[in-house]
């Protein structure tokens, strides 16, 4: 199932993706309170092994369950890369 990405306009708003939206490169987050609830709702779902990953392409933050290996890479939910936790460098899936 692809994304339409145009649909997409409020991805912190949209409950079927669990990704918080942020607007511009290099944005602080630590007292941000929309972030904070994203954390907390994510952290509720997965529990003290969630992983915070971001997206650079998409503009998105998401969270992976730690447990589920590999634990130091995941998909992002839009694009469908691969995003190392370490570095950040993003792969394409095939």
């Amino acid at each position: 199932m692809e994304v339409d990405k145009e649909n997409l306009i409020g991805l912190s708003k949209n409950t079927n993706l669990d990704v918080f939206e942020y607007n511009y490169e290099g944005q602080l987050l630590a007292n941000s309170s929309d972030f904070d609830k994203f954390t907390q709702k994510m952290k509720n779902k997965i529990g003290n092994k969630a992983k915070l990953f971001k997206c650079k392409k998409d503009k998105i933050y998401f969270y992976h369950d730690s447990s589920i290996f590999p634990y130091y890479e995941a998909k992002c939910p839009i694009c469908n890369k691969s995003i190392c936790y370490f570095c950040l460098n993003t792969n394409e899936y095939k």
